[in-house]
Formats: structure tokens, C-alpha cells, sequence
């Protein structure tokens, strides 16, 4: 096969939302390790280490961004969770000890009114009721205590927490969903 020379091949970079026959000269609809540069396409020189080695191996992770705009990453364990912001990392695992989640039962979470929580489906959700990178997490407030509640993901929608699939005294309920009052 001949090579085919391209002019200004970097000039539109990737345009993945548009079809491949619709793109203009000079657009791609999809690249793997690759920066467009001015008018020239580069190799991605690879992976580099940020914020420093982790303190569990993470099985999710979640962006926060706090009311004063300050940014870090949490990212949880089977046993504990943990935040990085400017490559410190602070264990912000409850009190109480550590999590009973396992690799099956994945962690969900997000932030509401600019305050991170989280839901591993075993233990009681978890919220840092401070939103600074070191604050622990600690249970959700005004959780149903009175009868074992638990729910397998919870969300963020508008100004309300979601809890689905929800698990009451051992019974599971697949369709079940609760929400909160409004934060």
C-alpha cells in the first residue's frame, strides 16, 4: 500500500462525536496515545507517577472539588479509604475501624452540597461531613438504625442522595429506591 501524505495533519485533532464520513480534512475520529501539537501529530510519551505511590489498592475512585475550590481524589479500599491532594494522602477511614466491603461489592459515592459520600452495599454510608481533604468519613446522619438498612449504590441527584436496591432486616429489595430530603 502507498503512503498517503497528509497537510496540517494535527490542525482539527479528534473529533470522536461526529461520523467518520462527515469530518473534514484534517480531523480524526479516534486516537490511542497520540497529542496533537500545533500541525503535527505526536506519540504520547507514556505514563508517569502523580501524587506519589497509593496507600491501598483503589477499587474506586471519586473527584472533589470543596466550596473554596480546593481539589483532591478519594479512593477507597476494601478495608479503608483514603484522599491525595498535592501528593499527601491522608487515611480518612472511619473511626470505628476498618470497612467490611469485599472486591465484589464495589464502592459508589459522589458529592452532594460539596460534601464526599460513600456507599460500599455492606457497612452504613459514609459521608466527610468536612470538606477538606484529612476529615474522616464517618456514618451518614439520620441512617435507619432501628432495622439493618443498607443499600447497594447510592447517587447524587440535584440536591437529593438516592439509595437503590435497597436492603431492609436481611431482605433485599431490587426495585426499591429512598431518597433524601432535599441538602
Amino acid at each position: 500500500m502507498p503512503l498517503q501524505l497528509f497537510d496540517n495533519v494535527g490542525q482539527l485533532g479528534i473529533s470522536a462525536d461526529t461520523s467518520p464520513r462527515k469530518l473534514p480534512d484534517g480531523a480524526w475520529s479516534d486516537g490511542l496515545n497520540v497529542r496533537f501539537d500545533g500541525y503535527v501529530a505526536r506519540k504520547v510519551n507514556g505514563a508517569r507517577v502523580v501524587q506519589g505511590s497509593l496507600s491501598a489498592v483503589p477499587y474506586s475512585i471519586f473527584a472533589h472539588t470543596t466550596f473554596d475550590g480546593a481539589q483532591f481524589f478519594a479512593y477507597a479500599g476494601l478495608t479503608s479509604v483514603f484522599t491525595v491532594n498535592s501528593n499527601v494522602h491522608y487515611d480518612i477511614t472511619r473511626l470505628a475501624g476498618p470497612y467490611n466491603t469485599d472486591s465484589t461489592q464495589l464502592w459508589t459515592g459522589g458529592v452532594l452540597g460539596g460534601l464526599l459520600f460513600m456507599n460500599n452495599g455492606i457497612d452504613v454510608p459514609q459521608i466527610q461531613m468536612t470538606p477538606t481533604a484529612s476529615c474522616r468519613l464517618s456514618d451518614l446522619p439520620a441512617w435507619p438504625t432501628t432495622i439493618t438498612t443498607r443499600c447497594a449504590c447510592m447517587r447524587a441527584y440535584r440536591n437529593y442522595l438516592i439509595a437503590l436496591d435497597v436492603t431492609k432486616g436481611g431482605l433485599r429489595y431490587r426495585q426499591m429506591f429512598k431518597w433524601s430530603a432535599s441538602a
